[in-house]
C-alpha cells in the first residue's frame, strides 16, 4: 500500500496558499475565518470527481500556539478515495484509523 499521495500534499500546500488547486480529477479548497481574537478556523476540502470526500477543520489557538486538525467529514466511493483520504489524513496526523473500499464486503468502510 502506498503511505502518501504526492499529488493531494502538493494540491494542500497551493490551496493554503492560492485558497483552491485542481488537477485532474481532484479538487483541495482551503479558507479561514476569524470567530475569535485568539482563535482562527481554516477549512481544507477535498473533492474528487466533484464530490467532497474529505473536510478537515484546522483550529489555531494564538493565545496557546497551538493548531489542531480534526475530520468532520468523510465520504468515499472507491479504493482511490480511500488511498486519498489515508494520505491527507496521515499528512495532518489525523487518528489511527484508516479507510478502505472493498465492493463485495460493503462498500467504502472504516477499519483499524
Amino acid at each position: 500500500m502506498r503511505t502518501g499521495h504526492k499529488t493531494l500534499i502538493s494540491m494542500i500546500e497551493s490551496a493554503e496558499k492560492r485558497g483552491q488547486s485542481k488537477r485532474g480529477n481532484w479538487q483541495v479548497t482551503y479558507w479561514k475565518e476569524l470567530k475569535h481574537s485568539s482563535i482562527q478556523f481554516g477549512y481544507y476540502r477535498i473533492y474528487h470527481w466533484g464530490t467532497l470526500v474529505l473536510e478537515i477543520t484546522e483550529t489555531e489557538n494564538h493565545t496557546r500556539h497551538t493548531t489542531e486538525y480534526a475530520k468532520s467529514y468523510v465520504y468515499g466511493e472507491s479504493v482511490s478515495d480511500a488511498r486519498g483520504i489515508n494520505a491527507v489524513l496521515d499528512y495532518f496526523g489525523i487518528g489511527k484509523k484508516r479507510y478502505t473500499y472493498k465492493p463485495v464486503n460493503g462498500g467504502f468502510m472504516e477499519v483499524e
